[in-house]
């Protein structure tokens, strides 16, 4: 009777005792602000990283039980606890109702669904953290679903081998006649590959131009084109640049700019394309890099179409025509 009395006695006391995790009404739950994601540079690693990043708000100021971020973890599609990841947890220095959960080194590129869960009773209100999580408000269980690769914008692995490099660049000043019949000329940079090339559609960003002092030249604007009788080449041209000064200009020209078909139909992701390019060129010492001497002084002559017959040049409907030996386009 003893025994069983003193049983009678513990059970009574363990039914009126706190539980484990104290008598907290579990109904302090945010809403979701946002949910994102983002690169961040990792000190340990000493490189970047991804993150998806949720913020959440409560009503109100929230406190969290030390080392509670140990306890949160990741499921992956099937339910399984995923492990290669990295907690990056705080709260808001400005705002005290706000909580961020930064879920870094997932895969961009898989298309895969996760569950970030934080079990019960972890976060709670400042009640909840003066009564040593034993009355006020904390959390139930909370979950969040997140897909890395959807937030990124659904990016492609990038495949490419950078090693399509021209095998030979040439200049040549171009003569063009405008509407009007007006005449300028034009610096070219040609460059020839080994097989068809193709020309990243942003080429605008990914080129440049400096003068022999380093200084961007902002109004020698590029344009690119693919010849259309020779598909391995591309004609770099210069505008608002003088051919008559005799100076250096760089161009730079990024890694990725031009590749092969193959690098053009997959979306800039597979095949090949160039390392970073630089040519240093003098449009007024064109004839010294092999192409023949240009008057650019001299705009007299007869002009002639493709075909080697003498047309008016005073009256020349859009095309290509040969005048001194060199072709030019009327547009």
């Amino acid at each position: 009777m003893k025994k069983l009395s003193t049983l009678t006695v513990l059970l009574a006391a363990a039914l009126s005792a706190p539980a484990a995790h104290g008598a907290a009404t579990n109904d302090f739950v945010p809403t979701v602000e946002a949910k994102f994601y983002q690169m961040v540079y990792d000190n340990e690693t000493e490189e970047y990283v991804t993150e998806v990043l949720i913020e959440v708000k409560f009503d109100e100021d929230v406190w969290w039980r030390s080392g509670f971020g140990q306890q949160c973890y990741v499921l992956d599609s099937d339910g399984n606890v995923y492990e290669d990841w990295q907690r990056n947890f705080y709260g808001a220095a400005s705002d005290y109702t706000k909580f961020g959960f930064g879920i870094r080194g997932i895969s961009q590129y898989e298309d895969a669904d996760y569950t970030l869960v934080i079990p019960e009773d972890l976060l709670g209100n400042t009640k909840w953290n003066t009564n040593s999580y034993e009355v006020g408000r904390s959390n139930p269980e909370l979950r969040y679903e997140f897909n890395v690769w959807e937030l990124a914008g659904k990016p492609r692995e990038d495949k490419t081998t950078y090693d399509f490099n021209p095998i030979s660049d040439v200049y040549s000043i171009d003569e063009v006649t405008l509407s009007g019949g007006k005449t300028s000329y034009v610096f070219n940079l040609h460059l020839d590959f080994e097989e068809p090339v193709a020309i990243h559609k942003d080429f605008n960003t990914k080129s440049s131009v400096w003068d022999a002092n380093d200084n961007y030249l902002q109004s020698a604007i590029l344009e690119a084109k693919v010849s259309e009788s020779n598909p391995n080449r591309v004609t770099i041209c210069f505008k608002n640049v003088s051919l008559k000064i005799d100076a250096d200009y760089k161009i730079n020209i990024s890694t990725g700019t031009f590749g092969t078909i193959e690098w053009n139909e997959n979306e800039y992701c597979e095949g090949r394309s160039n390392t970073s390019l630089e040519y240093v060129v003098n449009p007024s010492k064109a004839e010294t890099n092999g192409v023949s001497d240009v008057s650019i002084d001299n705009v007299d002559g007869p002009v002639f179409n493709l075909q080697g017959i003498e047309v008016d040049a005073d009256n020349l409907p859009n095309g290509m025509y040969i005048r001194n030996g060199k072709k030019f386009i009327v547009k």
